[in-house]
């Protein structure tokens, strides 16, 4: 049984969805297709962010995504290059340091502000 049905069930409220971009969280587990990005300086200030979005939009455009993860180069929980990572449903947001920028789709949200079944959550 999921967390959020348990949850549920127990009459316990589940925290908000963090639906993001939001810095410094992992949506950690779930990843199915993932691939190197290389950001660079001159795109923008804050170039990082503006490649994180980037990710963004390629979990929109894939209709199997739910959450996805931009990790920076060598950051606390990625010691390689920065990483796109797409997930097939919504797992849990790791509070504790990540990668670099996280979220979720649109299709991963439902009302309420509850996961949708086709990414996790109750049928």
């Amino acid at each position: 049984m999921s967390l959020w049905l348990w949850m549920s069930l127990a009459g316990v409220a589940a925290a908000p969805l963090d639906i993001g971009p939001t810095f410094n969280r992992d949506y950690g587990g779930a990843d199915y297709r993932g691939w190197p990005l290389h950001s660079n300086a001159s795109r923008s200030a804050d170039h990082y962010k503006a490649v994180a979005l980037e990710c963004l939009a390629a979990c929109v455009e894939d209709s199997k995504c739910c959450a996805w993860t931009y990790c920076l180069p060598h950051s606390a929980t990625e010691p390689g290059p920065e990483r796109c990572t797409l997930k097939a449903r919504v797992p849990p947001l790791n509070t504790r340091s990540g990668c670099g920028w996280t979220g979720l789709a649109p299709r991963a949200v439902g009302p309420n502000s509850t996961v949708t079944a086709q990414c996790g959550g109750p049928p």
